[in-house]
């Protein structure tokens, strides 16, 4: 059985690129075919921020995506304000790093700020291709005009009132 160590050498080192050209650092492990999780930094951090699980055993049950948010670590850090502007550019890098990495269905993890553009992924993407989101030290507001649709009321993070209490 693989070690931790050995799981942290098989690291796919990619770069997603968003919508408008931004080019986002991306690191992939674990097998390919595993259930996929996808952790989304705080501001201020990288994925180095996720370094504990990605070098655990969890590299060797689950396939680990973690990036850079524009802006942060060895992403491109785009200079005009409209780079910045909108939730929905954050969604959308999001999107384009499932996309690059090819995973299917992942667990979205949010920590901090992550978790707000998790809750924005799903405002713009909705939930049906992901299998689970968990939100780590992130107040999630509920975005201006969004309103409980879907099947997972008590859970979901974009309509349960719960979270936005």
């Amino acid at each position: 059985m693989p070690t931790a160590a050995a799981a942290q050498s098989d690291v796919q080192r990619l770069h997603a690129v968003a919508p408008d050209g931004t080019r986002l650092a991306v690191q992939v492990r674990g097998p390919a075919e595993a259930p996929a999780i996808v952790f989304v930094h705080g501001i201020a951090q990288s994925q180095l921020a996720f370094g504990r699980q990605v070098s655990s055993e969890l590299a060797q049950r689950y396939r680990l995506v973690t990036y850079d948010l524009r802006g942060h670590g060895e992403s491109d850090k785009p200079t005009a304000e409209g780079a910045y502007a909108s939730g929905r550019v954050m969604s959308d890098d999001l999107q384009a790093v499932i996309k690059a990495a090819g995973v299917k269905r992942p667990v979205l993890v949010g920590w901090s700020l992550g978790g707000i553009v998790v809750a924005q992924y799903l405002r713009d993407y909705g939930e049906d291709g992901i299998a689970g989101v968990n939100f780590v030290g992130a107040r999630v507001a509920r975005p201006d005009g969004a309103r409980p649709a879907c099947r997972a009321r008590r859970t979901c993070a974009r309509c349960s009132p719960r979270i936005y209490s």
